[in-house]
């Protein structure tokens, strides 16, 4: 009898350890995945300390903002289209799309506007999804919420950068951007990135190979007549 109960707490103790064992590696966060999330959030950031209220200084330090800025826009688009890579190919992609998902949808350090960097990305990844309720599709209609409580605010800085970007009752604009401003400086984002001209993007990037046009390129008072090409030139073969 003795060894009997030996043997069936040998056994339990077995299968507590293998299944804390599955339930880590389920659950484990891919933390260099995690270093690039909060990379991207971190450049979001300084690129809005950087451009809010960039209208009122003057012409040479503007330029130098908008240069900045700039080449701020371009590293967090490289980090977007390496984590965009990470998220749809190789083992364990799905768990690596749940982290995603978890750090977007619970994380408290996140703003509501910072997952607004992520945009673009939940589209991409919520578009080859079928089921109307997977938690993609939820996040992507979250964001687009978000969007429109920010899309005048998120236009007017990063239509300068090539791309895009709740109701009454979520944080303000100002508020946040009076949040971030704790954290960061327009001077310590300069000091910390120079003034060197911004890397020209790849062309399977938003806004690389100059087939996309912005109104920030055009002369004052020019007007334009245009038509909705969906999420960018790759996709306007299929509505044109």
């Amino acid at each position: 009898m003795k060894w009997n109960r030996i043997a069936l707490l040998s056994g339990i103790i077995a299968v507590t350890v293998l299944l804390i064992f599955f339930w880590r590696a389920r659950t484990g966060q891919d933390q260099a995945l995690q270093t690039a999330l909060d990379g991207i959030v971190n450049d979001y950031r300084k690129i809005i300390v950087l451009m809010d209220g960039a209208d009122t200084l003057d012409e040479a330090t503007r330029a130098r903002c908008v240069a900045t800025g700039q080449a701020l826009f371009w590293r967090k688009q490289r980090s977007l289209r390496d984590v965009s890579g990470n998220l749809t190919e190789g083992a364990g992609h799905e768990a690596r799309v749940e982290q995603l998902i978890r750090y977007l949808s619970s994380d408290r350090a996140l703003h509501d506007a910072d997952k607004l960097a992520f945009l673009d990305l939940i589209d991409e990844l919520a578009d080859g999804r079928s089921r109307s309720a997977h938690p993609l599709r939820a996040l992507l209609d979250n964001l687009q919420s978000i969007q429109t409580a920010y899309r005048e605010e998120v236009t007017r800085i990063f239509s300068q950068f090539a791309t895009r970007g709740a109701s009454g009752g979520r944080e303000k604009w100002d508020a946040y951007v009076a949040d971030l401003r704790k954290r960061l400086s327009r001077e310590q984002v300069l000091a910390e990135i120079g003034v060197a001209a911004p890397e020209e993007p790849a062309e399977t990037m938003r806004g690389g190979a100059r087939k996309e046009v912005f109104g920030t390129e055009f002369p004052a008072k020019t007007v334009a007549l245009t038509f909705d090409d969906d999420k960018s030139w790759r996709f306007c073969e299929s509505t044109a």
